[in-house]
């Protein structure tokens, strides 16, 4: 358990060197994180991480675990190839919740994502306000808000009561999303969005979708989206989806922004209407927020 606020920078920084991510994924897999981490709410500042390798963020590769309460600060950076995130490189079997970003995060190949890169299991009640990029170096990619790419197959991947407000950013042909930047599925298993909202601006050449930018396979296996938002002008469409020939368009969850900052009640019981504090100022600029948020 963390039981105060840290600052890595005595361990890791321009001078000292990127972090050496918790969980390394490995030729071996012997050194996959598989326990319990409670942040408890507090604060993990100064971690940095600049390197050209895969699989990078707090924690690298984890399954069947459980990282909870862990917020990243904002002098806080990251960058690496591909699976790229704050906290959780690539998860499976796992429950990330209740977890928050504020760093930069860049990546170059494929999933990257403001809270995990990969989620092959569950990521809850958490949120991203750290700008999310993808500078793609090869053929494809995806990058997300909250997760780069929310797989289907083997192992079905789910995003539910979570937010983003941060930038995402696509180029060079990559798919961004403001909460996904890919839904996997397939006749067995639906990757699903359910109950999250993105406020943030959503960039790319190709396909930018303000809740996600590839949403499977409309006709036949599509990832669900459910009860979930977008601020109308976070991109022209919230997501993209293949119809077998082709890609088409969806603009279903687009709202406007009063909608959204007064759908704290829709969105479930996990999110409460923005507080104001003792000098009138919001929390969340008005925006709904998170129960685990106002408590702490």
């Amino acid at each position: 358990n963390v039981v105060n606020n840290l600052d890595l920078s005595s361990v890791c920084g321009e001078d000292k060197g990127s972090w050496e991510p918790i969980g390394n994924y490995g030729t071996d897999r012997t050194h996959i994180f598989k326990g319990t981490f409670n942040g408890n709410n507090h604060i993990i500042d100064n971690l940095y991480i600049n390197t050209t390798s895969n699989y990078q963020g707090l924690f690298g590769h984890i399954d069947n675990a459980t990282i909870t309460g862990v917020i990243i600060g904002k002098n806080s950076l990251i960058s690496g190839n591909m699976c790229i995130a704050s906290l959780v490189a690539t998860s499976k079997y796992s429950n990330v919740s209740k977890c928050g970003n504020y760093a930069t995060i860049t990546g170059r190949g494929n999933s990257v994502g403001g809270i995990v890169g990969s989620n092959y299991g569950i990521v809850e009640e958490s949120y991203n306000k750290g700008i999310v990029k993808l500078n793609l170096s090869s053929n494809w990619g995806y990058v997300g808000g909250i997760v780069g790419l929310n797989a289907g197959s083997p192992i079905q991947g789910v995003i539910k009561s979570s937010y983003n407000t941060g930038t995402v950013t696509a180029t060079n042909g990559a798919s961004a999303g403001g909460i996904a930047g890919f839904l996997g599925s397939n006749t067995q298993e639906k990757s699903t969005i359910e109950n999250c909202y993105n406020i943030g601006g959503v960039i790319s050449t190709t396909y930018a979708g303000g809740i996600a930018a590839n949403n499977g396979n409309k006709t036949n296996a599509m990832g669900q989206i459910s009860n979930s938002y977008c601020k109308s002008t976070t991109a022209t469409y919230s997501f993209y989806y293949w119809t077998g020939s082709k890609f088409a368009t969806s603009t279903e969850g687009k709202v406007s922004d009063s909608v959204i900052k007064q759908s704290a009640t829709t969105l479930g019981t996990a999110f409460t209407e923005d507080i104001q504090d003792s000098e009138g100022k919001y929390l969340n600029n008005g925006y709904p927020i998170l129960k685990w948020q106002v408590r702490e």
